[in-house]
């Protein structure tokens, strides 16, 4: 059996635990916090920051936050010590949405250059065309086809079909994170506020999107119950609760998943800085995936 090196970026939010037991190599976006009176003072995501200590941050005002891609050259020296290492037969990276970073694409230059050079791995890419944990959940599927004996294009399949089924609505109960993102306008913000507007957000080809807005934080809440449950009324699901930190509406959002699900597979799982810094402390959603 061909052996097999898993590898992602960090804005999969894999779980620390999960990737020291499977020995997966996890590529770190960039982190910035810029305070309104200093510098920016860059971090690498999940490696010499948190997210809860990016979310902490935005809470306390204490500044801006921003994120950027992981980098060709950053890709093109993991590759190089790989071929010069030479443990696996193939590898298979499975990357945030190509629309909405520049990973994917970067990854391809790194292997081109490294291809000019005379070094040729065999690399298998996966755009996951989505954001955050739905691509930790595909990548596991795909290990355990792996340990079951599955070849490398069968994984392959797996992982990109289990991206495919996909989608999540979230919702954050303050309009202020997604006015600092540049998202909405202040003048939104402000009208919004005034009358509790709450956008429920999805992924649209593999960009965040509103879907619908409602008023109040709680029929927000119910109306992605609504649209999870017609979205996967064939059944045959995951669930997944995500949030960025514990707002006072957390622990209802749970309780009404688990009414609404009953059975079912659920898990919850934090989302990490690159998608967190974009809808802020707050956010409370539900993600689904076709099991495979």
């Amino acid at each position: 059996m061909a052996k097999i090196k898993f590898v992602t970026d960090s804005a999969g939010d894999l779980p620390k635990e999960y990737v020291k037991e499977k020995n997966i190599d996890v590529l770190p976006f960039h982190v910035y916090l810029k305070p309104h009176d200093g510098e920016a003072q860059e971090y690498l995501d999940g490696v010499d920051i948190t997210a809860d200590e990016v979310f902490a941050f935005m809470e306390e005002n204490k500044g801006s936050v921003s994120t950027s891609q992981v980098t060709a050259f950053t890709i093109e020296e993991y590759f190089r010590e790989q071929a010069a290492k030479n443990e696996y037969d193939t590898y298979i990276f499975t990357c945030i949405s190509s629309a909405g970073s520049p990973t994917y694409n970067n990854v391809k230059i790194a292997l081109k250059n490294l291809e000019d050079e005379g070094i040729k791995l065999d690399v298998r890419l996966v755009d996951s065309k989505f954001y955050t944990i739905c691509y930790y959940y595909a990548i596991r599927e795909g290990i355990t086809a792996y340990e079951n004996g599955a070849s490398a294009d069968e994984i392959v399949k797996i992982i990109d079909n289990c991206c495919a089924s996909n989608n999540i609505f979230l919702v954050n109960g303050t309009l202020e994170y997604l006015k600092r993102g540049g998202r909405i306008t202040g003048a939104s913000a402000l009208l919004g506020t005034i009358l509790d507007i709450k956008p429920i957000l999805t992924v649209k080809d593999g960009l965040v999107a509103p879907a619908e807005k409602v008023r109040g934080i709680k029929k927000a809440m119910t109306r992605i119950m609504e649209l999870v449950k017609d979205a996967t009324k064939e059944g045959g699901y995951r669930y997944m609760i995500v949030y960025s930190t514990k707002a006072s509406y957390y622990d209802e959002f749970i309780e009404m998943v688990h009414e609404n699900f009953p059975g079912e597979e659920i898990h919850i799982d934090q989302v990490g800085s690159t998608i967190g810094v974009h809808i802020g402390p707050g956010l409370v959603g539900l993600m689904f995936q076709k099991k495979m």
